[in-house]
């Protein structure tokens, strides 16, 4: 009977813990991605993830439990009812908020304008292209084909290396092209080789930013919109839940009655 109990506990515990994983978007400050264009919005949510598939040592250990007779068809039906609850209110909140939330692209300037002193730089910063080599040999074709300035290559280049414009603030890089890029003089052109213990490094300068200039709108176009979204979905999470606990006042009864 011990065993059992104790079983019943550590499946029970093992499912609550999946739930939350899964569906901790349940308290309704899950933030999805949120772009405006042309003054709409498009919410981006993955409805095709579902749970994984068991592992082959879970459905070993599955069929063992079978056959030693471990049984917990009550408590199992419990824990369905709960994953029912969790998967279909939050499947009802993902529809509720998407035919809801809009961020506009005329919100999002008068954000900006309105804020703009929290987008002031507080340090020099600088746009880069960085790349990142094994060899000497390998940053200094890099170097090279940078240095030819030919668009088609450079478009082949960036997409051989997986490598986009990058603002960079003081501390970010390793001391050596800290000291470079952030010395008395300002940085500029197609930068290094430069050796650390990281590999070897290839920077091309794109922009250097003073400090206490202003970030542009489309430096901070994302931050701005999803900081809107996440503001809206709050005020309009609290008021589904004010509303719904009017409409279904007895579960909030029962659920403060069960602690």
């Amino acid at each position: 009977m011990i065993v059992a109990n104790y079983s019943v506990r550590v499946v029970r515990f093992a499912f609550l813990v999946m739930l939350s994983l899964i569906f901790g978007c349940a308290n309704g400050t899950n933030e999805e991605g949120v772009t405006a264009r042309g003054g709409k919005a498009t919410v981006f949510v993955d409805r095709g993830k579902g749970l994984p598939p068991a592992p082959a040592s879970q459905k070993l250990l599955y069929r063992a439990a079978v056959t030693s007779g471990l049984h917990i068809e009550d408590e199992m039906e419990s824990l369905l009812l709960q994953y029912q609850e969790v998967l279909l209110g939050n499947l009802f909140l993902e529809h509720y908020m998407n035919s809801r939330l809009v961020v506009t692209m005329d919100e999002i300037r008068e954000h900006y304008v309105a804020n703009r002193s929290a987008y002031q730089r507080k340090n020099d910063q600088v746009r880069v292209l960085h790349f990142l080599l094994p060899s000497v040999d390998d940053a200094t074709s890099v170097k090279v084909s940078l240095l030819e300035y030919d668009a088609a290559v450079r478009s082949s280049l960036l997409r051989a290396h997986g490598v986009v414009p990058t603002t960079i603030s003081p501390g970010d890089m390793p001391a050596s092209l800290n000291a470079i890029l952030f010395g008395s003089s300002r940085p500029r052109g197609v930068l290094g080789p430069i050796n650390t213990h990281f590999g070897f490094h290839v920077l091309e300068v794109l922009e250097f930013f003073p400090k206490a200039s202003f970030r542009g709108l489309d430096e901070v176009y994302d931050e701005i919109s999803q900081s809107i979204y996440r503001s809206k979905r709050r005020a309009v999470y609290t008021q589904l839940l004010d509303s719904l606990s009017n409409v279904y006042p007895n579960v909030t009864t029962q659920t403060t009655k069960g602690g």
